[in-house]
């Protein structure tokens, strides 16, 4: 139960740190701290969307039911290192208006690099692992 209620709290923490505008910006003439931190969390939703396509498929052909497991595994301890570490990387901006946007711009940079570490196991021949270093 500890643990149930641990997972709820993450979620609400993220959607509060980013309060949407009651408009959507334009982001190709964002003015505005607001508009800004919108606009860097839309990328990082897009480059997330990616990158759950990618695990998804790779989880559907990952065939042995362990490896499907470690495959689950790696991705919840992969989703709480990025968080900690841009909160650490941003930790200068932590009470300024900035911080949303330096977070969202982390998120996306490091979601965009796993993605592509994903690719490369998806794309190698099933059982050769050799391929994805």
């Amino acid at each position: 139960m500890r643990r149930a209620a641990a997972i709820l709290v993450v979620p609400i923490l993220v959607v509060t740190a980013w309060p949407m505008a009651a408009h959507a910006a334009d982001c190709s003439n964002a003015g505005t701290q607001s508009e800004l931190n919108d606009c860097a969390y839309k990328d990082f939703q897009k480059a997330d969307a990616v990158l759950n396509q990618v695990y998804a498929k790779l989880k559907a052909r990952t065939s042995a039911p362990d490896a499907v497991k470690r495959l689950v595994e790696a991705e919840k301890a992969w989703i709480a290192y990025r968080d900690r570490e841009c909160d650490f990387e941003t930790e200068d901006s932590i009470d300024g208006s900035i911080r949303p946007m330096e977070l969202s711009a982390c998120y996306q940079q490091k979601t965009t690099a796993r993605t592509a570490e994903l690719k490369k196991q998806l794309d190698c021949p099933e059982g050769d692992l050799t391929c994805a270093h």
